[in-house]
């Protein structure tokens, strides 16, 4: 039994702010008998702990047991710890059975430097702080990157200098701030400053100047992100990033246990902590939210190509099953549907448009919102009519 497998075990848990974490704490404080859950969270960790008991995944708990109870069931288990992964781990570690690390920068668009002190280094020295423990790190289905048929699992076939990439990537923001100095740029912010301001004066074209300098170098730091995930291989900073943290983790931890964990996009939840729970904004529901609101009249693809989704619920489990029993080495896990229950963008669209046909949603003054109809034309048909649209002729 995975629950008695777990009884008084001390879990060390991060990224429980997140959507997965919060999921995993909530099933890991009421379900499973843990002896303690040392929780990372930055800053004010006692009061990010509390808000996050008092948040969405456990409101299904608290209306079956009543808040009190699952409050005061939480807090007799959970443990908050204050670390920035990003910035180093001072202060004492807790004496641990395993570790889960479910934080991570997840947006596709983060400036490399970034990407990589969290991703990246974060896990390393989350790793180093704990040699000997079980670790199971939370990757992605996607790590293999831009490739084609059937690739290895244990591990990554690819290999590449991590302490190289790693090492490029904290200098490129320095590299950026060097270039948006040279003179030639100060001048073009000035002039796109004073172009804008109008006759505004000299003080305040040069506060909009340093403004569109320190915009330069941000994105200067995103594009290099990108840039570089695709010279190697992979869609984003963020897919690259968890490749290399694998490739790392495989590394420095020699012979202690590890288990990579792989999900693919990770959605509502099918059943806990109730079913259709998610928080925020996240996943396939912008592009959803779009076709029902009309404004994404076509959308690239293959319609028979399979749209990878799984419950968040089933990774929490799959999570804990791994904690529950560690690889006496290494132990890859996928937490996929494609092969099993896939699901086609074709069926996909058909199901949304029946939901917004059913359904529609309201349009502030105008009724319902009309949902277009789909061709499922490929990629440049769809580029060459967001061309048209930007240039005006459509």
């Amino acid at each position: 039994m995975i629950r008695e497998a777990l009884r008084g075990s001390r879990i060390l848990l991060t990224g429980a702010t997140g959507f997965l974490g919060s999921a995993l704490l909530e099933r890991l404080l009421i379900d499973v008998p843990v002896e303690r859950v040392y929780v990372v969270l930055r800053g004010d960790a006692e009061e990010r702990l509390r808000t996050l008991l008092q948040g969405g995944a456990f409101a299904a708990a608290c209306a079956e047991r009543g808040a009190d109870e699952v409050l005061g069931l939480a807090g007799d288990k959970a443990v908050p710890v204050a670390w920035d992964l990003a910035a180093g781990m001072p202060g004492p570690r807790p004496e641990v059975d395993v570790v889960i690390h479910a934080a991570a920068t997840v947006s596709f668009d983060a400036p490399i430097d970034s990407a990589f002190a969290t991703n990246l280094r974060g896990t390393v020295d989350l790793r180093a702080a704990f040699p000997d423990v079980p670790f199971v790190y939370v990757s992605t289905a996607y790590v293999a990157g831009l490739t084609r048929g059937t690739q290895p699992e244990e591990p990554l076939a690819r290999r590449i200098d991590w302490r190289a990439e790693e090492d490029a990537a904290g200098r490129a923001r320095a590299r950026a701030e060097a270039d948006s100095r040279a003179p030639e740029m100060l001048r073009s912010f000035a002039r796109r400053a004073a172009a804008e301001l109008g006759r505004a004066g000299p003080q305040a074209v040069a506060r909009r100047s340093e403004q569109l300098r320190q915009e330069w170098v941000n994105e200067r730091v995103v594009e290099c992100g990108r840039a570089r995930a695709r010279a190697l291989g992979w869609a984003d900073v963020y897919t690259l990033t968890k490749a290399l943290a694998e490739m790392a983790l495989d590394e420095v931890s020699g012979d202690a246990p590890l288990t990579i964990v792989r999900p693919s996009i990770i959605e509502s939840a099918l059943r806990r902590p109730e079913p259709g729970w998610i928080e925020g904004f996240r996943m396939a529901d912008p592009v959803i939210l779009a076709y029902g609101r009309g404004i994404m009249p076509e959308f690239p693809g293959n319609p028979d190509g399979v749209v990878d989704l799984i419950p968040v619920d089933l990774v929490v489990n799959a999570l804990i099953a791994a904690a529950a029993k560690p690889p006496e080495r290494r132990a890859f896990l996928h937490v996929c549907s494609g092969h099993r229950n896939p699901l086609r963008f074709r069926d996909l669209y058909r199901l949304c448009r029946s939901y917004f046909g059913d359904d529609p949603l309201p349009e502030r003054g105008r009724g319902h919102r009309a949902v277009p109809e789909l061709d499922f034309p490929g990629r440049r048909t769809v580029e060459h009519r967001l061309n048209l649209a930007l240039a005006g002729e459509v």
